[in-house]
């Protein structure tokens, strides 16, 4: 679908950080504000390391992340590419609101249960 141009139906709402059942590269923060139509379908809060909506940090060199330059590309070149075949580079110029990540968070009840904690763990497992 890397060819088709990306609009979103309907936001989503956040499960408070909780992974769901579906991992892929291409993952959906469950912001509620979704910015796909205005990235080329790539979601810079999962592709960005430093999950920037507003365009790259200018630390990436020949595509790649600086953050994890062996394993990552920069999620914002990967916009910018995605966005150049679909022949809307206008689009990087489109500035998007900041985000109200208080509202990404789990909630208290949330955080103190079992699954957040293995979540939690897992990630921590996972990055080193």
């Amino acid at each position: 679908m890397a060819d088709k141009v990306t609009h979103p139906a309907c936001n989503t709402l956040s499960r408070g950080g909780a992974q769901g059942e579906w991992r892929g590269s291409e993952r959906c923060r469950e912001c509620g504000d979704c910015l796909l139509d205005i990235t080329g379908g790539i979601c810079p809060l999962t592709a960005c390391s430093k999950s920037l909506i507003n365009g790259q940090c200018g630390g990436s060199k020949d595509g790649k992340c600086e953050v994890e330059p062996d394993v990552r590309d920069c999620g914002w070149y990967l916009i910018y590419e995605r966005l150049k075949k679909l022949n809307r580079l206008e689009k990087m110029t489109e500035m998007c609101p900041p985000k109200a990540y208080s509202k990404m968070e789990p909630p208290k009840r949330l955080r103190s249960t079992i699954m957040w904690a293995l979540e939690q763990q897992e990630k921590e497992v996972a990055a080193r």
